[in-house]
């Protein structure tokens, strides 16, 4: 059932949460999850998806995507992951199986590849289909990810995928591990979550858990966890931020 979190921004509960804005007679979806929302789009009086925006890779959000293709709509990958969506049949003819150190959850990915239009714009307005989006990398989950932000009934919306869970939480903890011991994962989710403060959201829509109503508290409290880990891995303290 799509439920409403904002006026004309719908939510299903998918195998990812699906988010729908509506515009008119048209959607624009970010992130596609089973692709089961294409069932669904009577029941908010619209009749076609023109554009599917993707916040990152992994296959509960877009394990249903050859659907949205076949509908005709346009699809936007994250620029660094576009490989993993349409050529991601070369990506498993490549990847090492055996005493491999790389821990990037990229093995979480499409079986099959799926075509898409382009790449998302990083850094600037576009506008998909009715629907205008601000995207910005936000690499932590994965390095690719992108978070999109848009302006609704005077509120600023972020869309931010697996970047966070809830207050004081992320989604994944073990796909911040970029590599065997280092910790770039984790700063760098720490940093993404500083950007995304800094653009002042009145409403966070992750791709996993609950609306957060109050963001910037709750994206505080998560880089406050993940500043304690971080130093738990060095012998020294550091300031990432100062740095």
């Amino acid at each position: 059932m799509l439920s409403e979190v904002a006026p004309d921004v719908f939510r299903l509960r998918d195998t990812c949460n699906v988010y729908v804005l509506r515009a008119g007679r048209e959607a624009t979806v970010i992130d596609f999850g089973s692709g089961a929302v294409l069932d669904l789009l009577d029941d908010i009086g619209v009749d076609r998806v023109s554009d599917v925006l993707l916040t990152h890779h992994h296959r509960d959000q877009l394990q249903g995507l050859a659907r949205a293709a076949e509908a005709g709509a346009r699809i936007w990958a994250p620029p660094v992951e576009r490989d993993l969506v349409d050529q991601v049949d070369r990506h498993w003819l490549t990847r090492p199986l055996d005493d491999d150190y790389d821990l990037r959850e990229d093995r979480f990915s499409l079986l099959e590849p799926v075509e898409i239009t382009g790449v998302a714009a990083e850094y600037r307005r576009e506008r998909y289909g009715g629907v205008e989006l601000f995207a910005l990398p936000t690499p932590g989950h994965t390095i690719g990810s992108v978070s999109y932000f848009a302006e609704v009934g005077g509120r600023r919306l972020a869309f931010t995928g697996d970047l966070l869970y809830g207050d004081g939480k992320v989604w994944s903890l073990a796909a911040t591990q970029w590599t065997y011991t280092g910790a770039e994962g984790q700063i760098a989710t720490s940093i993404s979550c500083a950007l995304v403060a800094d653009r002042a959201p009145d409403l966070l829509l992750p791709s996993h858990g609950e609306p957060i109503a109050d963001p910037v508290p709750a994206i505080e409290r998560t880089r406050a966890s993940l500043r304690e880990l971080i130093s738990l891995r060095r012998e020294d303290d550091w300031d990432f931020d100062e740095w």
